[in-house]
């Protein structure tokens, strides 16, 4: 027989296996064999076992896991534009060089994005998009070959 032993919450503990009626603890109530498989998803409702399916991925968990990417790409961008930056100082364009230096502060601002619109990956990406594409339009057309690879 399998067992799942519960908390007071309902909340699962652990699974047994081949335990003999009188060897079981309190709170322990059979499953099946499909249910051992998802064992930790299982709830005890009403004094029944349920299945509550995997727990839903947070943003932020997906945001921790694309902030490296993020922060790579974040970091090719920033090379060009202070390779353009100089450029522009040297030439004395400092129009230019103003407008790169407020790309570069929204670049790496990005990581601190108010990401709380975001519902999944797809949608976190979006918002990350949108953001290099606002930081892009912020420069002038030729600086704007910056953000190729980021907007690629």
């Amino acid at each position: 027989m399998r067992y799942v032993i519960f908390d007071q919450a309902g909340m699962p503990v652990t699974a047994c296996l081949d335990l003999a009626a009188e060897e079981l603890p309190e709170g322990a109530h059979e499953i099946d064999a499909a249910q051992m498989d998802v064992w930790p998803h299982l709830r005890l409702v009403n004094g029944e076992v349920v299945d509550s399916g995997p727990p839903p991925v947070v943003v932020a968990t997906i945001k921790t896991r694309l902030l490296p990417d993020l922060r790579a790409r974040r970091d090719l961008a920033m090379n060009v534009l202070d390779g353009l930056q100089s450029d522009a100082l040297a030439s004395g364009d400092t129009g230019t060089a103003l407008a790169i230096k407020t790309a570069k502060q929204a670049c790496r601002d990005i990581p601190a994005l108010n990401t709380v619109a975001a519902t999944d990956e797809a949608s976190l990406r979006a918002l990350y998009l949108a953001e290099w594409q606002r930081i892009a339009a912020l420069v002038p057309a030729p600086v704007r070959a910056a953000f190729a690879a980021v907007l690629a």
